[in-house]
């Protein structure tokens, strides 16, 4: 892979840093990289025409300017971890293996190529259809029958998908979501998660499959499910406008074996903690809702009602109960891993990182990649956390993943409601 050398001067304080780009495959990426002197975050958007070669950045707070040294040195990639800013010593700049071939290292030659196919086939359709796939999601949203068929004309085969009903309505939806995000989802996840669900149906009596069913009732009768629907599909869109921050983190999916230390060691110079923190505050608040889903899933699984509650506490005794109690509450007690369902959501959502983001007590450095935070509101040193900014970008992902899984959940509680009704999948 080439490699763009610029120096770039910073507008607040004058101190020169030297970038060292590596040209991906991307025909747009973010770039940030903070000041090493002001601490000022440099930001970029570069441009790559591959048939013109011709690369170019263009930045927000430093200017591009002639030259061959710098104070500050620093190494950026679209898709791959890299050295964090370094001060410049005496004798230049050191060199280091490129960030492509330390990935290499990790990814081995399948691994990287199932990473770049991913983003490149993600990248495409998210140019080419997500404004079509957005729109169709809203004509379901709005229940526009007639215009949500005549949309989705020619993207799947009529005699599976006649769109004839709603029911018939939501299964094309539900194809046409999977297919467009199946290649950044964590394959194995969906897979298990499917087989979950699948499993529970099957296995299910009579009297299970009814609790289901009035679940699915209580809770669209309430207007639940419907406002589901309309912020998992706000989600969806916030995923797709922040993809290119987060394309390194899911390289480390692809990873043979992936090193603790690169975690510590390495950093990320395609997005800052501002570019992803509303998203992850919005899928965790999302997910967190959601669980009113996952525990009346359980509650039938275990239970053998859907509003008989795990006995945590005296005062939850039925689902309205639970969802009458904070977010961390319903997280933290019963979110525990004990039952079948709880699996959708993994890892733990982080809600001492929340608090902390809701509190506004957090400090992030550009130079280390380091968020402190404290989770109580009160900056002392015993409540004092911390993680790394690609770290924090992991969660983003796996929160993200967990939604999908609780999107499947959604659609099968959907089509109890359906079949109920008396529609039928394909006549």
């Amino acid at each position: 892979m080439a490699v763009s050398r610029q120096i770039v001067q910073c507008q607040v304080c004058e101190t020169l840093t030297i970038i060292r780009i590596q040209i991906g495959y991307l025909e747009q990426h973010p770039l940030r990289v903070p000041c090493g002197s002001c601490g000022i975050l440099i930001s970029g958007t570069a441009f790559i025409n591959q048939d013109k070669i011709d690369f170019r950045v263009e930045y927000q707070n430093a200017t591009q300017v002639p030259g061959d040294t710098g104070d500050f040195h620093i190494e950026a990639s679209p898709e791959f971890l890299t050295e964090k800013l370094k001060k410049l010593e005496k004798g230049g700049v050191p060199i280091f293996m490129s960030p492509f071939m330390i990935a290499l290292s990790g990814l081995g030659h399948e691994g990287y190529e199932a990473f770049r196919h991913s983003t490149i086939r993600f990248s495409h359709l998210v140019r080419e259809d997500w404004p079509r796939l957005r729109r169709i999601n809203e004509l379901w949203l709005g229940r526009k029958l007639p215009l949500l068929a005549k949309e989705v004309a020619g993207l799947l085969p009529v005699e599976q998908f006649p769109m004839k009903n709603e029911l018939q309505c939501l299964m094309a939806i539900r194809r046409l979501n999977l297919f467009f995000l199946q290649s950044v989802l964590d394959s194995k996840r969906f897979e298990s998660t499917c087989d979950l669900i699948f499993g529970e149906q099957k296995n299910s009596t009579t009297a299970k499959i009814s609790q289901l069913t009035e679940l699915a009732e209580n809770l669209d009768k309430r207007g639940v499910l419907h406002r589901f629907d309309e912020r998992i599909l706000l989600v969806f869109g916030q995923f797709v406008d922040r993809f290119n921050y987060m394309i390194p983190a899911l390289g480390l999916r692809f990873y043979k074996t992936l090193d603790p230390d690169i975690l510590v060691q390495r950093g990320i110079t395609t997005t800052s903690f501002e570019d992803l923190k509303q998203f992850f505050v919005d899928s965790y608040e999302l997910a967190a809702d959601l669980l009113t889903l996952l525990v009346g899933w359980n509650n039938v699984s275990v239970r053998g009602s859907w509003n008989q509650m795990f006995p945590k506490r005296k005062d939850v005794q039925t689902l309205d109960q639970f969802e009458d109690k904070p977010k961390g509450i319903r997280i933290q007690q019963f979110l525990t891993g004990a039952e079948a369902f709880d699996s959708l959501v993994k890892p733990q959502l982080d809600v001492p990182l929340r608090n902390a983001i809701a509190h506004g007590t957090y400090r992030y450095d550009g130079v280390s990649q380091q968020i402190t935070y404290y989770p109580s509101g009160h900056e002392t040193e015993s409540d004092k956390q911390s993680i790394y900014l690609i770290c924090f970008v992991r969660k983003c992902l796996d929160q993200f993943d967990s939604i999908h899984s609780l999107y499947e959940l959604l659609y099968q509680t959907r089509k109890l409601l359906f079949l109920k009704a008396g529609q039928v999948p394909v006549p």
